[in-house]
């Protein structure tokens, strides 16, 4: 069962640096989604491409088609889905949208996103 994850390991907002709200734009370059999936022991590659092929680098994309069953809709880079966090709408936070993944990834693995499974991030590598 998928379930919001646990708030001793949740990231607080004051974890989160303040340069996101200045440093990014509400949409990434492939180089700027690299830099925030580097900060993590991922492959750096293949997890960008994937977030590329799930946003087209868009930090504020909601795909409100995503049904999970106690909410509508997954956020930001990595389409996080919103029964993962209390708050989606911080999911539009790069920095913090990247971490929720990271996080999810450690717990589920990689198949958890749809453009890895059926391999639409394949364009997206370099």
């Amino acid at each position: 069962m998928v379930s919001k994850l646990d708030s001793a390991v949740f990231p607080t907002e004051h974890e989160i640096k303040q340069e996101t709200k200045t440093k990014y734009t509400s949409v990434l370059s492939r180089a700027e989604v690299r830099e925030l999936v580097a900060k993590y022991d991922w492959d750096v590659e293949i997890m960008t491409a994937i977030f590329m092929a799930e946003s087209s680098g868009s930090t504020t994309v909601v795909n409100h088609k995503d049904n999970h069953r106690v909410c509508i809709g997954s956020y930001g880079l990595a389409q996080i889905g919103c029964l993962h966090v209390d708050d989606p709408e911080k999911l539009k936070d790069p920095v913090y949208n990247i971490e929720i993944a990271y996080m999810l990834w450690k717990r589920d693995g990689i198949n958890i996103w749809g453009s890895f499974t059926d391999k639409r991030y394949l364009k997206f590598m370099i």
